[in-house]
């Protein structure tokens, strides 16, 4: 289990990989469940193919349970040219002299499983006003801004959580039991459908969506990193 704003080091299982000089970059599978807050990940870094147990952080706001065998990312070969990239120096090191802080010249022991670090937490965005694209011109925005005004009390944390306390704005039928549910009984309100109506309807009347054809399925052959009980 690991708590909102910590981390710790998952033991992890892998096929037997050749050591390399330039590593094997991680992918990670993000755990992700935006209505329950749910945000969990491991590194994004490079190790040398070595098992080791490998930092996982809990960015959200609910502990994070990662049961045995849990796919939590993949394993992919550095390439021996690094691609181009910007870098970004301490120029107060290299102009003024100062030296590097503690922690930056303390050399950084590898961890045994299950050792946990806490995480600095990010500030808060002081911008609350909604990102909206302008693509579809003035007129739609303005449009999908009253809606997002007129319906600002429906995406909310809260939602679909029961037993907590929370008055939920959709109405459910008298009578029914929901000790037992184990999942969003609405996947969209009646409230959502008509906000998202307004959106699409005039859109869709233009001919200005367009049916994206299905994807094909990709078997991947990079090795897969699993947790391990």
């Amino acid at each position: 289990m690991v708590l909102p704003g910590h981390g710790t080091n998952v033991p992890v299982k892998h096929r037997t990989l050749p050591l390399r000089a330039q590593g094997y970059l991680i992918r990670p599978f993000p755990l992700v469940d935006i209505p329950l807050g749910r945000f969990g990940s491991l590194i994004n870094g490079i190790i040398d193919g070595s098992r080791q147990p490998l930092p996982f952080a809990n960015f959200g706001d609910t502990p994070i349970s990662i049961p045995a065998g849990t796919c939590l990312g993949i394993f992919k070969e550095c390439p021996v040219a690094p691609e181009p990239c910007q870098v970004f120096l301490n120029l107060a090191e290299v102009f003024h002299g100062d030296q590097p802080c503690e922690e930056e010249r303390r050399a950084e022991a590898k961890q045994p499983a299950g050792s946990p670090f806490l995480l600095r937490p990010l500030a808060d965005d002081p911008n609350v006003q909604a990102d909206i694209s302008k693509f579809w011109g003035p007129e739609v925005k303005n449009q999908v801004q009253d809606i997002l005004s007129k319906y600002s009390n429906l995406p909310r944390n809260e939602l679909s959580c029961f037993n907590n306390g929370v008055t939920i704005p959709i109405p459910f039928k008298d009578g029914v039991n929901l000790n037992d549910l184990r999942q969003v009984p609405y996947p969209m309100s009646r409230k959502d459908m008509q906000a998202f109506g307004e959106i699409t309807d005039p859109m869709r009347a233009n001919g200005s969506p367009r049916t994206s054809p299905p994807r094909t399925t990709l078997t991947s052959s990079l090795p897969s990193i699993r947790r391990v009980a």
